[in-house]
């Protein structure tokens, strides 16, 4: 004897691939295709999306300066990662540039700090100012005195 097979969910099965397969309501045909990011519309709301550019932080230590005339010192520079393929230039600059000698500084290629040797000049008090290609700009209070 041969065992009944039931199809009695057969029915179901078609009604839900049919209602699957079918949409009538052309408000939620668009629902669906935005949805899966098929409209033209999603695609350029996306090219529009560009993230912040997010720059780099620039250590300094010390973070702030005092030195006497003729006293000499060093001032290090860090970068969280290692300097571009062509290194990154540092912009110093002051405004008490008879304060402070110092040369132009870089860190260079592959590392990620540098040590500029500084030296005081003519006492007085200000800032230097160091700028970076695709880094945050800094300031650092400098002080210069008499040498005793």
């Amino acid at each position: 004897m041969k065992a009944k097979r039931n199809l009695h969910f057969l029915p179901f099965l078609s009604l839900l691939f049919l209602s699957a397969c079918y949409t009538t309501n052309p408000e939620q045909a668009d629902a669906l295709r935005t949805s899966r990011g098929t409209l033209p519309q999603t695609a350029t709301t996306l090219e529009k999306a560009t993230p912040e550019t997010l720059l780099i932080e620039i250590s300094v230590l010390p973070n702030s300066i005092s030195l006497q005339s003729g006293q000499r010192g060093t001032v290090a520079f860090s970068l969280p990662q290692s300097a571009p393929a062509d290194g990154l230039p540092l912009s110093i600059t002051t405004d008490i540039p008879e304060s402070i000698i110092m040369p132009e500084a870089s860190i260079p290629a592959g590392t990620r700090s540098v040590n500029i040797p500084m030296e005081g000049g003519v006492p007085g008090e200000g800032f230097l100012f160091i700028e970076a290609d695709g880094c945050q700009s800094i300031t650092v209070p400098v002080r210069v005195s008499e040498a005793l």
